[in-house]
Order: C-alpha cells, then sequence, then structure tokens
C-alpha cells in the first residue's frame, strides 16, 4: 500500500461540529487573520479571525501566529453551504491543548501501527478503518489505549470488542512485543516512631525490608518521616499493597511500643 496514513485512516466525518477541539496547522496568515489547514479533517481549513487568535489586544497578529505551527483551535461555526469554519485559539485552556495533543498524537501512532497491520494482512484501507479504528476510537475515545489494557490486562481486554479473530490476534501480538505494560505510582508520607528499647536498629530493619519489595521505594525525609512509594498495574493494586505494607509495619512497630502513621499524597 502507497497511500499515506491519512488517506488510508480518514475517518468519515465530513465536517466538524461547533465548540469541538481541533489540531491545526497554520497555513496562511494574514494582517486581521490566519487560515489553517484542520489535520483530522481531509481537505479542510478555517480561519480564525485576529480577535480570536488570543485574550488581550493584537497589535501584531505574527507575534502570536506563525507559518506551519500547530496548534489546539475551538470551533465557533460552520457553514457547509459557504464552505467556511471560523475558529478560535483565545478561549482554548492549557489544560485542553496538553489533553487535546496527547490524544491526536497517539491516535496518529495507532494509525501507523494499523497501516503496518494491514499490509501483513494484505487487507485493502477501508477494511482497516471500517472494522478497527472506528471501533477503537468508539471505545477508549484515545485509541492506543487498546495496546496498554492488552500489554497490562492481557488477551480479555479485547473479549467486549467486537471486531474478528485475525484482528485481535495482530493487536495482541503487537501489544506484547512493542507496549510496555501500564503502572501507576501511589506514594506518600510514612511516619515511625518509636522510642523504647533498640529502636533505632528496630526500625531500620522494618524500612528495609519494605524497600527491598519489588516496585516499592522509600525515601528518608527527616526523621520519623519517609516517602513511600509504590508502582502497580492500577489503583486497586497498589492500594493492597500500600494497605499490606503498612499494617505489616504496625504490627511489628506498635509491638515494641511505637506507632505508624501513612498519609497518601493529595489527601
Amino acid at each position: 500500500m502507497n497511500k499515506s496514513t491519512n488517506e488510508v485512516f480518514n475517518l468519515d466525518k465530513k465536517w466538524p461540529k461547533r465548540g469541538e477541539l481541533l489540531v491545526v496547522k497554520i497555513k496562511r496568515i494574514m494582517d486581521y487573520g490566519a487560515v489553517a489547514d484542520i489535520l483530522e479533517y481531509e481537505d479542510k481549513e478555517g480561519f480564525i479571525h485576529i480577535s480570536n487568535v488570543t485574550k488581550s489586544w493584537v497589535k501584531n497578529i505574527r507575534s502570536h501566529v506563525s507559518k506551519g505551527e500547530t496548534r489546539v483551535a475551538e470551533v465557533l461555526n460552520v457553514d457547509q453551504d459557504k464552505n467556511s469554519i471560523n475558529l478560535s485559539l483565545k478561549d482554548v485552556s492549557d489544560t485542553q491543548i496538553r489533553r487535546k495533543m496527547n490524544i491526536w498524537r497517539r491516535t496518529k501512532r495507532t494509525r501507523k501501527v494499523l497501516d503496518k497491520l494491514l499490509e501483513e494482512m494484505n487487507k485493502e484501507p477501508k477494511e482497516g478503518k471500517e472494522e478497527v479504528l472506528e471501533k477503537l476510537i468508539i471505545t477508549y475515545g484515545d485509541p492506543f489505549v487498546v495496546f496498554e489494557e492488552i500489554s497490562t490486562y492481557g488477551e480479555e481486554t479485547l473479549e467486549q470488542l467486537d471486531i474478528s479473530k485475525e484482528w485481535k490476534d495482530k493487536l495482541i501480538e503487537f501489544a506484547k512485543k512493542n507496549v510496555a505494560p501500564k503502572k501507576v505510582t501511589i506514594e506518600g508520607e510514612l511516619n515511625v516512631k518509636l522510642e523504647t528499647g533498640n529502636s533505632l536498629e528496630t526500625v531500620k530493619k522494618a524500612l528495609q525490608k519494605i524497600d527491598k519489595q519489588e516496585n516499592t521505594k522509600l525515601e528518608y525525609i527527616s526523621a520519623p518521616k519517609y516517602k513511600l512509594m509504590i508502582e502497580a498495574k492500577d489503583y486497586k493494586e497498589a492500594e493492597e499493597k500500600i494497605t499490606q505494607i503498612t499494617e505489616e509495619l504496625k504490627e511489628k512497630i506498635e509491638k515494641e511500643g511505637g506507632q505508624v502513621t501513612f498519609k497518601k499524597k493529595g489527601r
């Protein structure tokens, strides 16, 4: 196949909707505004009026947008009869920009993966779009998530996805070879107080045992405070690990007359 990724995996969305966030590339700049190619819609471009470039007053539009740069824009209105799409940059938050760009990049990556798999399976571009990509986008929003889910949770991830066994086998094969399992981290402050007997040696041995556990890290802050970090495949597993560690430590330290508390970060 010699078609580009965009041609192969262009979804049949003809026009964007008002309020939709789009990834655009600045194509042409005039004194009163800018024209941008809409990267998610084939052969579509939008216009950004100078008043919609930023919330502050704009003396020179070229100080705020540059030809060739990629931005995230909001759709203000669409006129299909006039083949017109008006866009705005000024009300898109930094959080929205980061989230949209992340999903867009990962979707592009998914398209490239499926492009490669299509070649291996000798399938036509339309088959890839209809059989897989649309269903991944509908199911996950961010289609690359499917590979992380497979890598982390196994083949059962695809049980509810309505695609052929041939495609499932290909997705599983790619995920296992190329995608690391997804990890989450929980961290918090561990307080260990013990002032009786050989307290220093008792605490030291108890904490060393924790630090040696897999996917667990302990950092000294200042007595009696330590930072405890747990890495796991999901939050449920991480919470269970935290509970196990703190309960075992409490049993040992409280038996010697001490006290153990743990406060998770963010609470």
